[in-house]
């Protein structure tokens, strides 16, 4: 869709959708920016290839440099497909389970990463409505979501913002808000 739209040759009802998508994804804006420059240099050398082809017998200058031209567009390319400066990090799998009367110290989790929070309780039941809260050790929310269910159906949680280090209290509520379980945690 980039490289229609930097050709002027995409729909007109796909631009304003684009567009808007555009205006918030960085990714995106340096990928049309490497577009547009690799196009402006495509188009600065046509008038001087076209120039050539007038001269009988000359060989011209454009195929002397088509091997330099491919090469800076692999490079283009290359850089377009593998620069990825917004990659997702894989979210670190963390293990909660009860910790009442146990000596183990609390799961860690490594900072500023995402998580997986899988969740170890008998009291959910399979109802729809359970949720976590990550609070600091000092009782202030960071963050909150639903629980749902893993790629193998058990129950977990994804903090997709990392947590800053320092530890944390996670805590289970029930569909009626009603505080079931705390698990400890620790962010390295």
């Amino acid at each position: 869709m980039l490289e229609a739209y930097a050709l002027k040759r995409l729909p007109e009802d796909q631009i304003p959708a684009l567009e808007n998508h555009l205006l918030v994804c960085e990714v995106c804006q340096h990928a049309l920016t490497n577009l547009d420059a690799f196009i402006g240099s495509m188009k600065a050398v046509l008038p001087e290839a076209i120039s050539q082809r007038a001269v009988p017998g000359a060989i011209p200058s454009y195929r002397r440099l088509l091997p330099g031209l491919a090469a800076a567009a692999m490079l283009v390319l290359g850089a377009f497909f593998l620069w990825e400066p917004g990659v997702r990090q894989v979210p670190a799998t963390i293990q909660l389970s009860s910790m009442r009367g146990s000596e183990t110290a609390p799961p860690s989790a490594p900072a500023n990463a995402p998580l997986d929070l899988n969740i170890d309780s008998r009291q959910l039941d399979g109802r729809a409505g359970f949720r976590i809260e990550l609070v600091t050790a000092a009782g202030e929310a960071r963050w909150s979501g639903p629980v749902i269910g893993s790629a193998e159906g058990k129950p977990m949680a994804r903090v997709s913002k990392g947590l800053s280090t320092g530890s944390y209290w996670v805590r289970l509520y029930g569909p009626d808000n009603q505080l079931l379980q705390e698990y400890g945690l620790r962010v390295n």
